[in-house]
């Protein structure tokens, strides 16, 4: 039986059901749903692609605020999203071992593939679900988490 399970949340329809999954998979007497948002740096996205062929900009200030606003909006969708999960089902925001189920929330900015597959390493099991709305996690991407 699984004790602690990580939950990664992309601010997609998916997330629902990956935290249902998830809290289906926990033992009564405890576990533990450690739920994971990680989003990318748009300026470190961006870096990568400063200019084209003739060394004119392709990335602006612009398009890096608009990136920001959309991971912010897609981080507040996942909070949403997880805060209701745990009020509905009562959980802890502490693990509580033996006790109750339980769930947190962590989030950092990171290249996401690389961050989930560390988490990973310190968790039972990863419960991963792709949502309807975007490719993320891509199957590259979750290979890439498995591995």
């Amino acid at each position: 039986m699984f004790k602690v399970l990580l939950v990664p949340l992309f601010g997609q329809d998916g997330d629902k059901e990956a935290l249902e999954a998830a809290y289906e998979l926990l033992p009564d007497e405890g576990g533990h749903l450690n739920c994971l948002y990680v989003h990318d740096d748009a300026a470190a996205i961006t870096s990568f692609v400063q200019t084209d062929a003739m060394g004119i900009p392709v990335v602006t200030p612009h398009l890096i605020d608009v990136l920001n606003e959309d991971a912010r909006a897609q981080k507040a969708k996942a909070r949403r999203m997880f805060d209701h999960f745990r009020e509905t089902h009562g959980l802890n925001d502490r693990a509580s071992p033996g006790v109750a189920p339980s769930a947190s929330w962590n989030e950092i900015s990171a290249d996401m593939v690389e961050s989930i597959s560390q988490a990973a390493r310190y968790n039972d099991a990863v419960i991963l679900k792709r949502g309807p709305e975007f490719a993320d996690p891509s199957l590259a991407s979750v290979g890439g988490i498995a591995i």
